[in-house]
């Protein structure tokens, strides 16, 4: 053994002796000393910006609700400090344990928890937002390469997975989960600011600090907006109503949260509305956004998304949210807005539309009223129709006005006018349905109970009276 390789040895050896080290293969692939010598230098660089972190003062005064999240803030600024000094990824588990160790926060009695849990997701999150580490690595600090035998094991539902669904704590009902970042996509108009400001209030007075981002308002609406961000305690955020401000300070803040590695676990960001922010069709922009968020959400923020939809539905009908597909592949929960405008009652009513889960959620159904835009829950969800089966209803409703109210005379003028390519089956299956859940049409037997005859409803009839009556008086 020459006597480079003796020193090195006994180097190791004494390390181990003082339980620093924790992964062999650290020290035999770089030197004891010039891993030491970096060891030193971050720490250094902690006492000396974060003395109070690093010393275990800021427990004493209450910078930290708990020893948890200091433990949480310390291991951010090593692992970060790392990356600038070039310790390698393949290290950085190992390196940052090392270092922890050494500090006033660390307790031998929760040295498993920080190991397994408070390491490892800092890392993964530093990692995946810092544009000089490509690599990834597991928690055992090895590269993350597959073996074949174990082709599908990030991708097999595991019971884990299962009751993390049930387990989701809830911000909102059936609507955003704590620590999750939530998409919400809905056409313009369609009511999603007036839901989600309404919840706002039910947010603030659970005790989460709010933040609702608005950068699509008018100042009327502002005005209102900020009378009821006042009157529920929450704070609205408005960069475009202040001078020299702009939603790139918002983004600023954002990154200012990423590195403070603050646990963020009670507070719920609303971003109104998210084309605002970045060019959601621009495919990297996009991304890089999305990974921003993803870093709040680790450290325990909650992210509120509303999005627009393309103007044109999808093949089958449905609304399709604008942008590159990043952003349902990224958020936690991507839900749509399925909206219907009652003009003669001046409401909106919608219904929330699952589209990507990770928690055990279900449609909820809401009514607007759009004077006031006060918002209230209906009993049961709400069908929300779109494409075929609105077409069919609407001509449903001018057939029986014009007096087809027999089914076989309704269904002939509705296949006749129908552009949806729609056939008797479907024109009676949906009118049907339309007469038991809908305020629209009504529908009774005749004879010897074979035949259907249908109505309209008292309302549906004053609405088309007053159309009728103003298409009369038009000059046009």
């Amino acid at each position: 053994m020459t006597s480079d390789n003796s020193e090195l040895a006994v180097k190791f050896l004494a390390l181990i002796e003082q339980g620093r080290p924790e992964s062999p293969t650290l020290v035999q692939s770089e030197t004891a000393s010039n891993w030491e010598s970096t060891a030193r230098e971050v720490i250094d660089i902690i006492q000396e910006t974060r003395p109070d972190l690093w010393n275990g003062d800021c427990l004493k005064s209450g910078q930290y609700p708990s020893h948890s999240e200091a433990d949480f803030a310390l291991v951010g600024r090593i692992v970060r400090e790392a990356l600038r000094q070039g310790v390698s990824t393949n290290f950085l588990l190992s390196f940052t344990k090392h270092v922890f160790r050494q500090s006033a926060l660390f307790r031998p009695e929760k040295w498993q928890t920080v190991i397994t849990q408070t390491i490892p997701k800092i890392i993964r999150s530093e990692l995946e937002n810092n544009p000089q580490s490509s690599e990834k690595i597991h928690t055992d600090g090895k590269p993350n390469r597959s073996a074949s035998k174990d082709f599908f094991d990030d991708l097999v539902l595991s019971e884990s997975h299962v009751a993390g669904m049930h387990d989701a704590k809830f911000i909102v009902p059936n609507l955003i989960v704590q620590s999750h970042l939530v998409a919400i996509a809905a056409p313009a108009n369609s009511g999603k600011t007036a839901l989600l400001i309404h919840f706002s209030a039910e947010i603030a007075q659970a005790g989460y600090k709010l933040y609702y981002v608005n950068c699509d308002a008018s100042p009327s609406d502002l005005k209102r907006h900020f009378a009821h961000a006042k009157q529920n305690k929450y704070q609205l955020i408005a960069p475009d109503a202040i001078q020299g401000k702009s939603p790139n300070d918002v983004i600023l803040k954002f990154r200012d949260y990423q590195q403070g590695l603050d646990d963020l676990s009670n507070i719920v960001i609303i971003l109104d509305t998210l084309k605002k922010f970045v060019d959601v069709i621009e495919k990297r922009a996009a991304r890089e956004l999305y990974s921003l968020l993803r870093a709040l959400t680790v450290r325990g923020c909650t992210v509120v998304l509303l999005g627009h939809t393309n103007k044109h539905p999808g093949r089958d009908g449905q609304l399709v949210f604008e942008g590159t597909g990043d952003l349902r592949n990224d958020v936690d929960e991507l839900f749509y807005l399925d909206a219907e405008k009652d003009e003669s009652k001046s409401l909106l009513r919608l219904t929330t539309r699952p589209d990507k889960v990770r928690a055990d959620i279900k449609p909820r159904s809401f009514v607007i009223h759009l004077p006031d835009r006060t918002v209230e829950e209906l009993d049961k969800p709400l069908r929300i129709l779109r494409g075929p089966e609105a077409e069919i209803l609407d001509l449903a409703t001018e057939g029986i006005w014009q007096g087809n109210t027999s089914q076989k005379d309704l269904v002939a003028y509705i296949l006749d006018r129908a552009v949806s390519g729609v056939g008797q089956k479907k024109i009676k299956s949906t009118l049907s349905w339309h007469a038991h859940e809908r305020n629209r049409i009504t529908v009774r037997k005749a004879g010897r109970a074979k035949d259907l005859v249908y109505g309209l409803t008292e309302d549906e009839s004053a609405q088309k009276a007053a159309q009728d009556e103003a298409a009369r008086k038009s000059p046009f």
